[in-house]
């Protein structure tokens, strides 16, 4: 488990490191799905649009 954690930490540092001074910044919480491979996270993030909406996971992942 302190392995993970460990891995949890840097992943966030990562991703704040990363975009400070690029966009205006404020964290409420972080999906750790969402950091995931990207090819992960855009089957993930489409879907949440997909779900309960008629729309295609195709369609869905050319909006992501």
């Amino acid at each position: 488990m302190e392995g993970y954690c460990d891995l949890l930490i840097k992943v966030y540092e990562n991703v704040i490191t990363d975009i400070i001074g690029k966009v205006d910044l404020a964290i409420k919480g972080i999906n750790l799905t969402a950091l995931s491979p990207r090819a992960f996270s855009a089957r993930y993030i489409a879907r949440i649009i997909t779900e309960n909406k008629p729309i295609s996971l195709a369609d869905a992942k050319k909006q992501i």
